[in-house]
């Protein structure tokens, strides 16, 4: 009996704390980059690619910071939303530092087919950063300033290293961070 009113005492302060990491299920999938093709019966494809360079060869073009047209801001609306669990500190880290190296010299643009939606993500320790053409046959490019500016915009908005993605209004592109088995790129 005492141990039942302890936990109905304890219930209102669990259910106030806040949400704790969520398990990493997916932590064994080997580290590096994927382009992950998302079918609309919900089938994930994971294509490994050996290094961040072969993301060219599923790219539309791939050009270097000194061939890019002067950076423009995207305008409009923005969202961010943050879910309900934390990832991996040191794999979160490890998949944005990754995906900086690879943006400062080059931009990557994709397309994704006319039957299922596209990303590009760095998975370590079951944490997945991505980027998600989230519309079928849709064009898109993010550079190291997009890139930059959809992490503060998730930084300012959810705790640090809270699962969370940063889209702008009216473009189908996603940047987001998340367990590697989390449903993203839905459309």
């Amino acid at each position: 009996m005492h141990f039942l009113t302890t936990l109905l005492a304890l219930a209102p302060a669990a259910l106030a704390a806040p949400a704790v990491s969520q398990p990493q299920p997916g932590a064994s999938v080997p580290e590096g980059f994927y382009l992950t093709e998302v079918h609309s019966d919900g089938t994930l494809v994971r294509t490994p690619l050996d290094d961040a360079a072969n993301l060219t060869s599923v790219s539309v073009s791939r050009r270097t910071t000194s061939e890019n047209p002067a950076a423009t801001s995207k305008l409009g609306k923005r969202f961010t939303d943050c879910w309900d669990w934390y990832l991996d500190a040191a794999g979160t880290d490890r998949g944005v530092d990754t995906w900086k190296d690879y943006l400062r010299t080059q931009t990557l643009e994709l397309r994704s087919p006319v039957d299922s939606n596209w990303y590009a993500e760095y998975i370590n320790d079951g944490v997945s950063v991505y980027y998600c053409i989230n519309a079928r046959d849709t064009f898109g490019s993010l550079n190291l300033e997009d890139f930059n500016y959809a992490l503060v915009q998730m930084d300012a908005n959810c705790r640090p290293y809270q699962a969370s993605y940063f889209r702008w209004d009216g473009s189908a592109e996603i940047v987001g961070k998340a367990s590697v088995n989390d449903r993203v790129c839905r459309g």
